[in-house]
């Protein structure tokens, strides 16, 4: 079985996709865990992922997603996240992750 580590963005139009991928990884029989960086997700999406019978962890930080401050509090949460899930493999779904050094495999 893998840990595979998702990254999401509550608001945008890949939260779909990414709670459909998670989800089949889950029936699988793999521990997946998504992590959403911004602001709440709504109650829907929310459903959604609980329906798909993923985890979810929410990291809340305000600001646009293209901010300079936006982007560091965001690489550092996924850093810690990393350190202390321990994954497999993490699925990032946006460019400011791309160059991370993690211990770990990356999928941008």
């Amino acid at each position: 079985m893998n840990r595979i580590l998702f990254t999401v963005d509550p608001h945008g139009a890949g939260w779909m996709h990414t709670v459909s991928l998670a989800g089949a990884l889950v029936r699988r029989g793999h521990d997946v865990l998504v992590a959403s960086f911004g602001p709440e997700a709504s109650p829907e999406r929310m459903s959604a992922v609980e329906d798909a019978g993923v985890r979810l962890t929410h990291v809340e930080i305000h600001g646009p997603t293209t901010d300079p401050t936006f982007v560091q509090a965001a690489r550092a949460a996924l850093e810690v996240l990393v350190r202390e899930w321990n994954p497999s493999v993490v699925h990032v779904d946006r460019c400011s992750f791309g160059d991370l050094e993690l211990e770990v495999p990356k999928v941008l």
